[in-house]
Parts: C-alpha cells; sequence; structure tokens
C-alpha cells in the first residue's frame, strides 16, 4: 500500500509552525529566562532554542517524493529511486543541508541534548500535521544502535527524537526487542555497499501486528530503514511508516558528506 504524501508537503508545512508556536507560547508561561539560538546565539523565548529568525530559514523538505521524502525540483507521485523500498511512506520535514546537517552532527557526535530537542520537536510537529486527519501508528521503533556502537556513543539518537512523539501521542515506544548487529558505520560506505552492508543486521524473536513507525535522524540512501523495515514486516507489521528529522539530497550523498 503506499499512501500519497504529496498534500502535507506544502499545506502542512504551515501546521509545523503552528505546532511550533505553540510548543513556544506554552514554554514562554513556563520559563521565563530566554535561552541562546543555537545558530546565532541571539535570545529566544522558545522552546527548541531557535531564534524567530533562524527557524525558518532551515532547509525544509517541502518538494519531495511523496513516498521516500527524496528531495526533487517538483512533486512527483514517486520516484525512481525508491521503486525497491519496503516501507509504505516517509515524513522528513528538513533536508540534510547547511544548518540542519550542523544540528544532525552535533545531536550525534557532540552529546547533542538540545539537538535533540530542536530536532525532535521539529519532526513531532511534521507528523502531527501529517496525522491530523489520518489514523496513527500503533507503534514507534526508533532505530537501534549496535551494543558497540551504544557504548561509545552513551545514547541512541533515534530514541531521542522518537521519545517526544511517543510522550505527547501516547504512542508505545520499542527499545529492547530488537537487535542490530554491528557493522561498519554507512557513513564510510558507497550507496551500492550500504545497500548489502546492513543485510540481516537487524534481528527480533517479537511479533507485530498494524502500522510500525521507523524513527531515525537522516534518512540517507534508505538502506538502513528498509532493512528494518523487512524484518517488521516478516515479523507480522501491515504497513510500515519512516519519521526521520531530515532526509539527504542525492547530492549530498554522491559526496559523502551523509
Amino acid at each position: 500500500m503506499h499512501i500519497s504524501l504529496n498534500g502535507w508537503r506544502v499545506t502542512h508545512i504551515v501546521g509545523i509552525f503552528t505546532g511550533l508556536a505553540l510548543i513556544t507560547v506554552k514554554f514562554r508561561l513556563n520559563h521565563l529566562l530566554p535561552r541562546n539560538c543555537v545558530l546565532c546565539d541571539t535570545d529566544c523565548a522558545g522552546a527548541i532554542d531557535l531564534c524567530e529568525h533562524c527557524l525558518p530559514t532551515l532547509a525544509w523538505n517541502t518538494h519531495c517524493c511523496s513516498r521516500c521524502a527524496l528531495p526533487i525540483s517538483s512533486a512527483y507521485p514517486a520516484c525512481p529511486a525508491c521503486s525497491t523500498f519496503d516501507f509504505d511512506c516517509a515524513v522528513v520535514p528538513l533536508r540534510f543541508e547547511t544548518e540542519v546537517a550542523r544540528l544532525v552532527q552535533r545531536l550525534k557526535f557532540n552529546n547533542g541534548r538540545v539537538e535533540a530537542r530542536i530536532l525532535g520537536q521539529i519532526l513531532l510537529a511534521a507528523v502531527t500535521a501529517r496525522y491530523a486527519n489520518a489514523r496513527w501508528p500503533e507503534l514507534i521503533v526508533p532505530v537501534p544502535l549496535s551494543a558497540t556502537r551504544l557504548r561509545r556513543r552513551g545514547y541512541n539518537q533515534a530514541i531521542l527524537l522518537a521519545s517526544q512523539i511517543a510522550r505527547k501521542h501516547r504512542i508505545p515506544i520499542i527499545r529492547h526487542a530488537i537487535r542490530r548487529r554491528h557493522r561498519p558505520p554507512q557513513q564510510t560506505l558507497t550507496a551500492a555497499e550500504r545497500a548489502t552492508n546492513l543485510v540481516g543486521s537487524f534481528t527480533t524473536t517479537r511479533t507485530f501486528g498494524g502500522t510500525l513507525a521507523i524513527v531515525d535522524d537522516v534518512l540517507t540512501t534508505g538502506a538502513t530503514v528498509n532493512e528494518l523495515s523487512r524484518l517488521l514486516l516478516a515479523r507480522g507489521a501491515s504497513e510500515i511508516h519512516v519519521w526521520c528529522a531530515a532526509r539527504a539530497p542525492l547530492e549530498a550523498i554522491a559526496r559523502g558528506e551523509v
């Protein structure tokens, strides 16, 4: 089953900013001391540490594939690059470019709890707008890290993002039922190598049903979420939706930037 997301690309961008504005109002009522914007260091009273000038200038993923959210020049029903994907749709509000790339790198490699809040709230606003008149997935599945990488990093950035959505919408989150074998980091490999590097890397003894949402920080070639999608579908899931903070353009993938 393929779900068209063309509608949210433009019309729901208003919903994203509305959601972020409501979060900001609530924050201002509960926290009177201003914070500094993580991008320009000016005062900001918002909940996500971005000022009113920097937030709109982020690389928003408004024109993209309706299935895999790959940035494209105009909105097509689907792009040729995603014809082999096993997941059904993707919600990805940002493009992995400029300041967004900086936020993601800090999230992953600099104990970026502030960046987790920023990207998590943006993703929360995007999925809230997307599912305003649609049925929500029954479970959230953050992409797991291998035990080796989790020990080195000390946290799973996908869980930091997923937890914000799970708390807001009271959706159960799967934290420990899926294991991941340690493999070379995807960002060190070519697109062809990424496609085979993760084959068989996820395992679980649990069975699932219904619609599940996979959460990760960046959707690059799609190899990681697609391999996890195959496992979840094989274990009984009927649909897989993918929620990521940022989508890498083809140019960034080709340059090895992500």
